[in-house]
């Protein structure tokens, strides 16, 4: 039987989000998930759905249903049990407006360069904790990590990026918070010519350094 679980919007308001789980021999073998703006039409789409799987071969028909990257999308915003932030919320309301978020999960994961089991095999944690030992390595304070998407954001209107395609690449939802960056003096491409840039660009298994190679009595 389905379940109706009430959740608060931050902009205010309630979503109630219908949950249906399947299962047979203690096994789950289907689950589904929509949130709607009223409990009236959760508890519809719950009747009219498992009147729907009830029918011969339609939980095999749903196990083989296609899942795109915008239903993937809308279920970790309507499951997360962690609040998202602003800035997440406003990459993932981007995704959904590109060609990308039809394509297929699987497809895209196929495409991916993969050495891992994972899908990406990151921790951000580990991320974080690196780029605070590189900076204190070379004795540079008060850097943050989020700090290079501020840099990155500047970068791209010095190039002479507009605002809507500036927040295209950076996910913001509001042109208004982009508008402090377009009063830039500087203008070009600040990493023209900087002798690190091929270096750095490059994927790491090339970074690596070239064996120095020294003569018998050097």
């Amino acid at each position: 039987m389905g379940t109706i679980v009430p959740r608060q919007r931050k902009e205010g308001g309630t979503a109630y989000m219908a949950k249906i789980i399947l299962k047979r021999d203690k096994k789950v073998i289907n689950r589904e998930s929509r949130t709607f703006e009223t409990h009236k039409r959760a508890k519809e789409w719950i009747r009219d759905r498992e009147a729907e799987l009830a029918k011969p071969g339609a939980i095999e028909r749903a196990s083989k249903t296609v899942h795109t990257l915008a239903d993937a999308i809308e279920r970790y915003t309507t499951e997360s049990r962690k609040q998202i932030g602003k800035t997440k919320e406003q990459v993932l309301h981007t995704l959904l407006s590109h060609p990308l978020a039809a394509r297929p999960c699987l497809d895209i994961i196929a495409a991916m360069p993969r050495k891992h089991a994972e899908i990406f095999p990151y921790c951000a944690d580990t991320i974080s904790s690196n780029f605070t030992r590189a900076c204190a390595f070379l004795g540079i304070e008060d850097l943050h990590f989020h700090d290079l998407r501020h840099d990155g954001t500047s970068r791209l209107f010095e190039m002479g990026w507009n605002i809507p395609h500036v927040a295209a690449v950076t996910g913001h939802r509001s042109w208004q918070s982009l508008k402090r960056y377009t009063h830039l003096r500087q203008s070009g491409d600040k990493y023209a010519g900087w002798k690190w840039l091929e270096i750095v660009s490059q994927p790491p298994q090339q970074r690596r350094p070239k064996p120095v190679l020294y003569s018998v009595g050097s």
